[in-house]
Formats: C-alpha cells, sequence, structure tokens
C-alpha cells in the first residue's frame, strides 16, 4: 500500500513528466524571477517618507551620543520600531553618510529578502508535504501586483523589517522538528518573540507562532513555559528600560494615536480602500478555488495544519487590530504584513493543470493592476477619510520625483519659503521659537518667532506641522516641537476630545507651546493683534507646575539618575494613562485645584 506522502505527492504534482531535478532548477528559476522583479519595482519607486525622516533624526541623536530620543533634554520615543531604530544605528555608525539615504537603502534590502526568504519558506513547506513538483508563483503575485508592496519597500519605515521577520519567523516554523537540540529551539524562540520590538502589535503574531511552536515541536507545558520565557526576555528587558527611560510603557506614537482607542467604522473605511482600489477580491476568489483544489482530496496532517493555520490566524488578529484602531492615515501600509502572512502558504503551489490556469489568471490580475490599478486620489489630493496615497502625496509636496535624502525634503513651495526664515531665526541675537501665528486684523496666518525661555534651547525651537520636514531642516541641538504628539511628549498626552485624521486627532495649541518654551516676559509684550489669549498661557505655564503634569515633564526632562529612573518605572503605569486637557483652564483646575494668584 503506498504511503500516505506518495498519495499527497501524487495528487498534488509530483508525478509529472522530467526529472526531479530539472523541476527543482525551475521552481529556483520562478522564485528568483519573482525577487528580481519585485526588487526593480522597489527601486523604481524608492523615497523616504516624512515619517521615515523622524526615525533619522533619532538615530542621528544616539550617534551623537545624546541618546535614543528626538531632542537634546527631552527624553522621548519617537519611533515604533525599536528594531529598526538600531538596526539604523548599527547602519550608520557602520557606513556613514547621509542616514536618510542610508534608511531607504536598509529598508529596500530588507524588503526584497523579506520576498526571497517568504518564497524559500513556501517552498520547504510544499516540499515537507511530500510533493517534489514544478512549484508555481501564486501568492507571490499579489506581492508584485500590488503597488504599496513597492512604495513601502523603502520608505525609511520599518515596514521591510515587519515583512522579513514576519517571513523568517515562519521560514522556521517550516524548519521546527522534535529532534531539533535545546539551542536551536531556544534560538527559535527568541527569533519569534522580537515581535513587540518590531511593532508592538506584532506581540499577536509573536504569541500566535509561539503557540505553533510547541505544537510543532512537540515539547510539554513545562517546555512551553520555558520556550515562552526565552522568547519574551528581550522585550520584557526592553520594556523596563522604555519605562525607566521614558517614564511611560508605550512608544509616544501609541498615545499620539490613541492605540488602545476603538475606532471600527473608519477602520473598515481603511480596509474598503486598500481592498477596492486593487479588485483584491479577484485574487480572494481564485484563492479559494486554488485552496479546494490543493485540499479537496485530502486531509492535511496535525503539522500542514498547524503551518498552514498560523500565519493565517496571525493576519487575521493582525486586520482585527488595524480595524479596531481606525486604520492609518498612509494608504495600505497596514496591511501589507497581514496581506504577507495570509499568503505564506501559498506563495508557492505544485502545478497542475488546474493550477496552472489559476496562476494565469492571477498573473493577469497581478499584470493590470500593476500598470493600472491606482488610488482615486492622486498627487496632493486626500481620499475618503482624509487617507493619502503618500508616495504620490509627497513626491508633489516636495518637487522631487524620488525625495530619497533629508536635502530633498527642504525642497518644494514649502521649503523655499521655510528654508530662509529658519537661517533668519539663527541669526537672532537671542534664542527665540519660530511658530505660525495668526493676525486678528489682517486675519492672516504668517511665522513669526519670540524669545526662548531660559534653557529651552541654545538658539532655535521651531513649532511646526511636518515633524520630518522640520527634522531635516533643524540641527540636532535645535529643538523641535511637534504639534501632533509624536516628538512632544506633552502633545502625546493631551486628551482626544474628538476622532479625526487617523494620527493626526491630536494637535497641541499654541497657548502651550508658547507657555512652555517662550520667554514670559515676551509673551506679555505681545501685540494685542496677535490673536493670543494671555491669560490663558499663564494658566498653562502654571498647570505645567502642578502635580501629575509636573510629573510627565520631570520624567521626560529631569536628568536620569538611578533615583529618577526608579520613580520613571514605578509610575509608568499611571503616566501612560494620563490626559491632559486642550484647555489651560481646565488643566489648571486639574492639576493645580485654584488658578494662580
Amino acid at each position: 500500500m503506498a504511503s500516505a506522502s506518495a498519495i499527497r505527492a501524487r495528487l498534488h504534482g509530483a508525478t509529472d513528466d522530467g526529472p526531479a531535478t530539472l523541476r527543482a532548477y525551475l521552481t529556483v528559476a520562478f522564485m528568483a524571477g519573482c525577487v528580481i522583479v519585485f526588487a526593480a519595482e522597489v527601486y523604481a519607486r524608492r523615497w523616504i517618507s516624512d515619517d521615515g525622516l523622524i526615525a533619522v533624526r533619532q538615530v542621528k541623536q544616539i550617534l551623537e551620543g545624546d541618546g535614543p530620543t528626538y531632542n537634546v533634554g527631552e527624553r522621548d520615543e519617537v519611533n515604533t520600531s525599536v528594531l529598526w531604530t538600531w538596526i539604523l544605528v548599527a547602519a550608520g555608525w557602520l557606513f556613514g553618510g547621509d542616514l536618510a539615504l542610508l534608511a531607504v537603502c536598509v529598508g529596500g534590502l530588507l524588503s526584497v529578502a523579506a520576498l526571497a526568504v517568504a518564497l524559500d519558506a513556501s517552498r520547504g513547506f510544499q516540499r515537507s508535504r511530500g510533493s517534489d513538483a514544478l512549484l508555481l508563483p501564486a501568492g507571490a503575485l499579489v506581492v508584485l501586483g500590488v503597488i504599496p508592496f513597492w512604495d513601502y519597500g523603502t520608505s525609511g519605515l520599518e515596514t521591510g523589517l515587519c515583512l522579513l521577520w514576519a517571513a523568517g519567523s515562519w521560514w522556521l516554523l517550516v524548519r521546527a522538528r522534535p529532534e531539533h537540540g535545546t539551542v536551536r529551539r531556544y534560538g527559535t524562540a527568541v527569533v519569534l518573540g522580537l515581535g513587540p520590538l518590531v511593532r508592538p502589535d506584532f506581540a499577536l503574531v509573536s504569541a500566535v507562532f509561539l503557540v505553533a511552536m510547541t505544537m510543532l515541536t512537540g515539547v510539554r507545558w513545562r517546555g512551553g513555559l520555558a520556550l515562552t520565557g526565552a522568547a519574551a526576555l528581550l522585550p520584557v528587558a526592553y520594556e523596563v528600560f522604555r519605562a525607566g527611560y521614558y517614564g511611560i510603557l508605550v512608544p509616544m506614537p501609541g498615545l499620539a494615536k490613541e492605540a488602545s482607542g476603538s475606532h471600527w467604522d473608519r477602520g473598515f473605511g481603511y480596509f474598503n480602500d486598500f481592498l477596492g482600489t486593487y479588485k483584491l477580491w479577484l485574487p480572494l476568489a481564485l484563492f479559494c478555488v486554488l485552496v479546494t483544489h490543493l485540499y479537496g482530496r485530502t486531509r492535511p496532517d496535525r503539522r500542514e495544519a498547524v503551518l498552514v493555520a498560523a500565519p493565517i490566524a496571525a493576519a487575521l488578529l493582525l486586520c482585527a487590530y488595524v480595524v479596531r484602531v481606525g486604520g492609518d492615515y498612509m494608504h495600505a501600509r497596514m496591511w501589507l504584513t497581514p496581506t504577507l502572512l495570509m499568503l505564506l502558504p501559498l506563495l508557492l503551489v505544485p502545478a497542475t493543470r488546474p493550477v496552472g490556469v489559476i496562476v494565469a489568471l492571477l498573473g493577469l490580475w497581478a499584470t493590470v493592476a500593476g500598470v493600472d490599478a491606482r488610488t482615486s486620489y492622486r498627487n496632493m489630493t486626500w481620499g475618503p477619510q482624509m487617507i493619502t496615497n503618500e508616495r504620490e502625496f509627497e513626491a508633489a509636496f516636495f518637487e522631487a520625483r524620488h525625495p530619497v535624502n533629508s536635502r530633498d525634503h527642504t525642497t518644494g513651495a514649502w521649503g523655499r519659503y521655510l528654508v530662509p526664515l529658519v537661517e533668519k531665526a539663527r541669526r537672532s541675537p537671542v534664542p527665540v521659537l519660530l511658530y505660525m501665528a495668526h493676525s486678528n486684523q489682517t486675519d492672516s496666518d504668517y511665522l513669526t518667532t519670540i524669545p526662548l525661555a531660559p534653557g529651552r534651547g541654545k538658539s532655535l525651537a521651531f513649532f511646526w506641522d511636518n515633524l520630518g520636514m522640520t527634522a531635516a531642516m533643524l540641527k540636532l541641538d535645535e529643538v523641535v516641537v511637534d504639534r501632533n504628539g509624536l516628538a512632544t511628549p506633552l502633545a502625546g498626552h493631551l486628551r482626544l476630545d474628538k476622532p479625526g485624521r487617523a494620527g493626526h486627532e491630536k494637535s497641541l495649541p499654541l497657548t502651550w507651546v508658547l507657555a512652555k518654551y517662550a520667554d514670559p516676559a515676551a509673551v506679555v509684550a505681545l501685540p494685542d493683534d496677535a490673536n493670543i489669549d494671555k491669560d490663558a498661557v499663564v494658566a498653562a505655564r502654571h498647570a505645567l507646575t502642578c502635580g501629575d503634569l509636573k510629573d510627565l515633564v520631570d520624567s521626560t526632562e529631569k536628568p536620569l539618575t538611578a533615583g529618577r529612573f526608579w520613580k520613571n518605572l514605578t509610575g509608568s503605569w499611571d503616566r501612560t494613562r494620563l490626559r491632559v486637557p486642550s484647555d489651560p483652564f481646565e488643566a489648571e483646575r486639574t492639576f493645580c485645584g485654584t488658578p494662580q494668584e
């Protein structure tokens, strides 16, 4: 009687004509072709986003010896991905040069490597099922056809790292065996546990993959606990550092974007924007037919079921998380890792005639999508829910086809307007705050300066909206005051009273900026038409000296002694939950009890 593996091999094309070695070579050729095409696509869309420059400034501060922060003297974890930050630190230390361009190169390499690793993992999975058939690219065609995979292959963000970690983790699961030794088993657990350091929400993926690993290796409950402990070691150690160094339990973007909140309607809109733009229901229907063909006549064994279920379950959990928090303002960015995870078992599939037809149809869809599928909103226009096609938006905004370095982000109309004003502010005889003011008389906005309060900067602080663009203009010892809360802890801790554009719902009022950064005497001397409520500035300044709000300021600005680290650590839970009313008078009543006399 034939073995189960032999039957499965015959069902999935192992008996095709031609030697097995030829089929193996053709499979590798298909894999290499996919990787080469993807590398070309990523290169053709190379760029660094405004948000990518945020991470670059933090890396520069580390390399300059100022610590993992954004502004000297104010500890703030501005980057969501811990591992991405330190990968760029290592790259910057090794190679030097323009860190923005280096982030583009490293991100692109990681993205291309992610597809290569994912394809090899899929090949290993199919071979473990008993098939030596020619393997055709199926799921890989989705990666090649969906343009956001090209766009965020670089971008200066952590997307390439996310894809590589997800692919690499499944690669390790495919090769996990009960007979593997202790060192290999624990090494795999450590890699699977890195999810929270890639992105905090990837803790969901780590949890699913660790469960899958225990099932695949057959360890008992004690062994499972030991593996979980090994996986959690680095994330827990970093969490202790984060709490003691920054004084809170999550990266600042988690507070600025209120990642613990629920915005289901907006999240479904973000999902529909992705699904509809690329007509993804077509490949989804084809994959349903493909799965029916592959598994309609055979029942997967336990190992195969675990390897298929793990990435799909992880993807569904990530999808649920993205929808719950309301998605993102960048078109499709948050869907890329879940999409790759869901496709992993089907990136390559054994060739049969029906499979060939399905793959041909997928290839036709991918070609049309890659050539013609574009968002309905282009260049500097916004889509539904104020989503932007960020790659096209910034290329138009900065008037650069491939904005790949810091200099490219100071071009365009706004750059030509701002750069001379920043240079002029630097030449001021006293340190100044550069900010956008409003005149009641002319009903217009204009950039102006006001002297900085003592100790608030050596030469210049700049209160502006585009954080990465501002970082490209300012020196490391100059202060970037962030309106949306990524780089300014006070803004990140503002109470969210009204939902708005994803990631941009909090806006630090100018009143608070003047209260914290401006010379009090200069505020008093402001003209009456400056549209500034001077009493509100006084109230905000008073609130900053009281209770929990003073503790928040101290946790980020006081020298980091052992005592300060311990106080930050022990108060991190309450401080993470702290929210500050935008209205200075309400904040004064909340934190001080009574107005200042």
